[in-house]
């Protein structure tokens, strides 16, 4: 089962806590019935204190399925989109790949759950592998609508908009762009090595990376990116991982092992990388390869997601943790669940963290500590 990392400041009372101080804290897992999918597909997107809850039984829509994206809604719902033919390593298939077999679910917060419909946009209907990649401060859910090449937005109920097409040429080693709304509305695009400002027009204007990868000439170690804080189109970034919104209206970034944020401003900082955590509890190993040339062990960092306060919580996932990193340190939150969910990935409340753990196609919901 998973366990807590060492108790940051704020941290509730009760039964966690006194677990925490023992180190050995442990969280309950449990799956309401009774949803218009049936028994057991989804729970109430809800946790209490030290709990871990699963929210959408992956294997309700078939043995392969795998939850691709989710996002939290204002109202306390989430939206999960999901592929029951997902293509995976080593199948017989491989070269071909599988014919997906996408859906999305709208599940409420009193744990009931229904198929969501991907609505029409400018007369074209948004398709069925449409990603859930953000909520606005409005409550706007935004789809990546991958085969008209667009971002949308809307309400689950409601009317729909384009917000901005990202042409493909971006997108050549991501298949869905990392998106991010900050306090003030402003939409930012993360593609393969650039992120953008969704301007005027729907135009997209860089702001962190030129659009060109960073290299030293090979894949790994991935290469140094520079000295910061500086302007941020003023050098090239490697691949980026995802990209969250942070209460100042500034982005913070993640690639493979650098978290790095740009300010209101348009500067660019280094939050946590390898050099800067080390001898720190949640210290960033540096990615490495052998005299073989195989990548050796290190971390790989996952979508990011930025609390009320501005911490920032990181997966971490070769080392099966997350990460909470703020004020110049970082700290281990959780040793478990290792993927924070892209898209929205804390409830409104901000008391809930969208997670996907090791080896577990399945989506939980993960307690987190008060700030």
């Amino acid at each position: 089962m998973p366990r807590m990392g060492s108790a940051p400041r704020g941290l509730a009372t009760g039964v966690l806590a006194a677990c925490l101080v023992a180190g050995c804290a442990s969280f309950s897992s449990r799956a309401d019935s009774g949803t218009e999918f049936g028994a057991g597909a989804c729970a109430a997107p809800v946790v209490e204190p030290g709990e871990l809850r699963t929210v959408v039984r992956a294997s309700y829509f078939g043995t392969k399925t795998q939850i691709v994206n989710s996002a939290a809604l204002l109202n306390g719902s989430i939206v999960v989109a999901y592929d029951a033919n997902p293509d995976q390593a080593g199948d017989a298939d491989d070269i071909a790949g599988r014919v997906p077999d996408p859906g999305l679910v709208l599940v409420r917060k009193d744990g009931s759950c229904e198929p969501f419909t991907p609505p029409v946009v400018a007369g074209v209907r948004v398709a069925d592998d449409a990603q859930p990649v953000a909520v606005g401060p409005h409550g706007a859910l935004y789809l990546w609508d991958g085969a008209e090449h667009r971002l949308v937005r809307g309400t689950v109920d409601g009317t729909w908009e384009t917000v901005v097409e990202v042409p493909a040429k971006r997108l050549r080693y991501t298949p869905t762009p990392g998106v991010a709304v900050s306090r003030q509305g402003d939409v930012y695009v993360a593609t393969d090595f650039l992120v953008s400002r969704v301007a005027a027009a729907g135009k997209l204007q860089p702001v962190a990376g030129t659009g060109k990868a960073a290299s030293n000439g090979k894949t790994y170690p991935p290469p140094d990116l520079g000295n910061f804080p500086r302007p941020g189109t003023a050098a090239p970034l490697t691949h980026l991982r995802g990209i969250a919104a942070t209460p100042s209206g500034g982005v913070v970034m993640t690639t493979e092992s650098v978290v790095l944020e740009l300010d209101p401003s348009g500067t660019l900082h280094l939050l946590a990388d390898p050099e800067t955590t080390a001898g720190q509890e949640g210290a960033i190993e540096a990615l490495h390869v052998d005299d073989g040339g195989v990548v050796g062990a290190g971390s790989h960092l996952t979508a990011p997601a930025v609390t009320a306060s501005g911490d920032v919580l990181i997966g971490d996932s070769d080392r099966q943790r997350i990460l909470r990193i703020g004020k110049g340190t970082s700290r281990v939150l959780v040793i478990g669940p290792s993927s924070i969910n892209p898209g929205n990935a804390l409830t409104a409340d901000g008391r809930g963290l969208l997670v996907r753990q090791v080896g577990d196609p399945d989506l939980a919901l993960l307690s987190l500590p008060a700030d």
